[in-house]
């Protein structure tokens, strides 16, 4: 099985990355690990970190929105 990810989405992924930064002081990578991507923030001493399996990114009809969502559930379990 092959992966690839469309570079218009990881452009997106660095753009939202800034703006998590500038917007709202919280400091987030995006990380290529062996099962797959895995976004990382924290913000202060809250910390959390989501993994999107490379799995899931081949199977997507849209990797952007999956990966969005992932950053949107891992910024939620900040705010908790």
């Amino acid at each position: 099985m092959s992966q690839s990810i469309p570079v218009d989405v990881l452009e997106g992924a660095a753009r939202r990355i800034d703006s998590y930064m500038t917007d709202y002081g919280v400091v987030s990578t995006w990380e290529i690990h062996t099962l797959g991507l895995r976004f990382e923030a924290h913000s202060g001493a809250n910390r959390t970190s989501l993994l999107v399996a490379w799995s899931d990114l081949a199977s997507a009809r849209l990797p952007g929105e999956l990966i969005h969502n992932t950053e949107k559930a891992a910024l939620a379990g900040l705010s908790t």
